[in-house]
C-alpha cells in the first residue's frame, strides 16, 4: 500500500550502517510474544517508540513485520498470538504511517483478518483492537486499498467471527475516512444487502448495525430523508419496496445523483421492476 503522508515527504532509504546501528539498539522482538502480559506491553511500548522515532526503517530493521507474521500463526502460543496483535496495536497508535508501506503486501493485513476467528476470545478481540487502531490512525486514503479484503471476507469467510470483525473495521472507516468511504459505496451497499440476510443472527445484526451507518454517508438532499425508507426496503423488500417508490416518485430531484446516491436507488428500482403491478413499474420507470 502506498504511503501517503500529509506533508507529501519522501521517507529516505536508511544505509546499511544505520540499519544495523538500530538494530544493536532496537528492544528485543521476541519479548513481544512471551507469557508475561507485563512483560509484553513493555516491549509493545519500546518497539512503538522506536518506530515513532525511526520510521520505517525501525520496521525493516528489527524485523518486526516478518516475527509478527509469524507469532500470529503460533497455533500452540496464543500469548504469542495477542502480543503480536497488541503490538500492532501500539504501533498503530504511535506511527500508523510507517506500518502502511508494508501493512498490506506483507501479508500482515490478511493474517490478521484470519486471527479474527481465533479459538481463543482474547486474541480475537486484540486481533480486531489491531486492525481497528491501525484503520483509525492511518491516512484516509489507504480506505481504498483496505476496503477489497473486507467486503471479500464479509461475503465469502467461511467463520462468522472473520465477517462481524471485518464489519466492526468498515464501522471504523466510516469514522475514520467518511469521504473515501462514501466514494466506495457502490461496492459497499451490494455486499452489505446480502449480509443483512446472514444464516449467522450476530452477522445479521451487525450488517444491519453497519447498512445504517454507511447509508448516513450519502449526501444527496433530496433522499437524505428516505434513507431509512431505502434500508428497510432493503431489509423487507416484499413490504416495503412498494411503499419506498411511492415516497420517491412523489420527489423532484434537483441535487446531482451521484454514485453514493446511486448506490442505495439502484436495488429499490431494480426490484421495483419486478413488482407485479405496472402501476408501480411505472413509477420506477420515472
Amino acid at each position: 500500500m502506498p504511503a501517503v503522508t500529509a506533508s507529501g515527504a519522501t521517507t529516505a532509504t536508511p544505509s546499511p550502517e544505520a540499519l544495523k546501528a538500530a538494530t544493536a539498539n532496537a528492544p528485543a522482538v521476541d519479548s513481544l510474544f512471551v507469557v508475561d502480559k507485563t512483560a509484553r506491553q513493555s516491549a509493545s511500548e519500546g518497539i512503538a517508540s522506536l518506530v515513532q522515532k525511526d520510521g520505517p526503517s525501525a520496521i525493516k530493521s528489527t524485523g518486526f513485520t516478518d516475527a509478527v507474521i509469524k507469532a500470529l500463526g503460533d497455533k500452540k502460543s496464543p500469548a504469542a498470538r495477542e502480543g503480536a496483535a497488541g503490538a500492532i496495536t501500539a504501533v498503530s497508535k504511535a506511527a500508523a504511517n510507517a506500518l502502511e508501506p508494508v501493512f498490506i503486501d506483507s501479508g500482515l493485513y490478511a493474517t490478521l483478518l484470519e486471527t479474527f476467528a481465533d479459538k481463543m476470545p482474547a486474541v480475537r478481540t486484540a486481533a480486531v483492537e489491531a486492525v481497528r487502531s491501525f484503520v483509525a490512525n492511518a491516512n484516509p486514503w489507504s480506505a481504498a486499498f483496505l476496503m477489497p479484503a473486507l467486503l471479500h471476507e464479509i461475503k465469502s469467510a467461511s467463520k462468522w467471527q472473520v465477517k462481524t470483525g471485518s464489519l466492526t473495521i468498515l464501522d471504523q472507516l466510516v469514522i475514520s475516512a467518511p469521504q473515501q468511504t462514501a466514494k466506495l459505496m457502490p461496492d459497499i451497499v451490494p455486499v452489505l444487502s446480502e449480509a443483512i440476510w446472514d444464516t449467522k443472527a450476530d452477522v445479521k445484526k451487525h450488517a444491519r448495525e453497519s447498512l445504517t451507518k454507511a447509508t448516513a454517508l450519502v449526501s444527496n438532499k433530496d433522499i437524505e430523508r428516505f434513507i431509512p425508507a431505502l434500508i428497510q426496503s432493503l431489509i423487507n423488500p416484499v413490504e416495503e419496496v412498494p411503499k419506498t417508490i411511492q415516497l420517491l416518485s412523489a420527489t423532484t430531484f434537483v441535487s446531482e445523483v451521484d454514485s453514493p446516491t446511486l448506490s442505495l436507488m439502484v436495488p429499490l428500482l431494480s426490484r421495483g421492476l419486478s413488482e407485479k403491478l405496472t402501476a408501480t413499474k411505472r413509477k420506477v420507470a420515472v
